[in-house]
């Protein structure tokens, strides 16, 4: 994607959303079989020497992550408060 900038950030607050669940199974056993939610994290990343600490809904299935854990954060490129995309490294 054009005019994309990808920096390393740190997550500094997560929350898990319970009133969104994903279901992952077709048929399910109990309400909770194979569901999955996602997190609203703040991330904390710098960019020219401006350090910005945003918020964004995201889904990342069953892996483990936590406070602190590092991730690459995809900004646009003339206005990086905005992030499009985060990954877990």
């Amino acid at each position: 994607m054009k005019d994309t900038l990808e920096v390393e950030g740190i997550i500094i607050k997560l929350k898990k959303i319970w009133w969104i669940k994903i279901n992952t199974k077709a048929f399910r056993t109990s309400p909770l079989d194979g569901a999955t939610f996602p997190y609203v994290i703040t991330v904390k990343y710098t960019v020219k020497d401006s350090i910005y600490e945003k918020s964004k809904l995201v889904y990342l299935g069953n892996k483990e992550f936590n406070d602190g854990d590092r991730v690459v954060v995809s900004i646009k490129e003339n206005n990086p408060s905005k992030i499009i995309k985060v990954n877990v490294i």
